[in-house]
């Protein structure tokens, strides 16, 4: 417990090189929810999105974690999906983006067959959305207050931008990423801004607190190493 609460002030700390989405390594079985909703244009869907720590195995003689999260489908189109990743413990830590390393990942997209992957590139929409701030990082001096329903949380509020290719076309994200310890994986929150190079319009992504606890039960429990 103590050993993840050190790794977890060293990766709060001031002036980070970047703040990916799930920055430390929860006890196993914790658990987070959010309300995730994306606005584009002449659309404004809803719905919640869960990341959850499922287990503790052995990949080519690394420890790793599993690491799932879930789309439950909201008012849109977005459908419903469950990624279960095998992350390695050693991967965790200050200014590393953990699931970036991502040695295996399985993909359901509602009720489509799982698919494998050997990194997390092989899904580059996922990719894109837990890679966080990699540019321009800055933690703010002043904390932002959220309400959540049991109670209210100051938290650090880290900003950046990172960019990415998908295909023929070159997506810029610009973030506010709100971060607290009690948190499971540190993530109290987010504002994201999408745009695609040469295209007129943006997207914008907000991912709100709604809980966290203990006892957390896999989606996909059948796949293992």
């Amino acid at each position: 417990m103590t050993a993840w609460l050190c790794l977890l002030a060293v990766a709060l700390c001031d002036d980070p090189t970047m703040v990916p989405l799930l920055g430390t390594l929860p006890e196993d079985g914790r658990w987070a929810k959010y309300n995730l909703r994306v606005q584009a244009a002449n659309q404004d869907q809803t719905m919640t999105w869960t990341v959850r720590s499922v287990g503790q195995f052995q990949q080519g003689g690394r420890d790793v974690r599993c690491i799932e999260t879930e789309i439950a489908a909201g008012n849109g189109d977005i459908p419903p999906a469950v990624h279960r990743m095998l992350v390695p413990l050693d991967a965790f830590g200050p200014n590393k983006h953990a699931l970036g390393q991502t040695v295996r990942m399985w993909k359901r997209e509602g009720t489509n067959a799982v698919e494998s992957f050997d990194s997390i590139t092989g899904d580059p929409i996922t990719a894109l959305f837990l890679v966080g701030a990699t540019e321009n990082v800055r933690k703010l001096e002043q904390k932002e207050a959220i309400d959540w329903q049991r109670g209210k949380l100051a938290c650090d509020v880290f900003t950046g931008k990172s960019t990415q290719m998908i295909g023929d076309g070159k997506f810029h994200m610009t973030w506010t990423i709100l971060r607290h310890q009690e948190v499971p994986f540190g993530l109290a929150g987010l504002r994201m801004k999408i745009t695609i190079e040469d295209q007129p319009d943006s997207i914008d992504v907000t991912l709100t607190l709604q809980d966290f606890g203990k006892d957390a039960k896999a989606a996909l429990p059948e796949l293992t190493p």
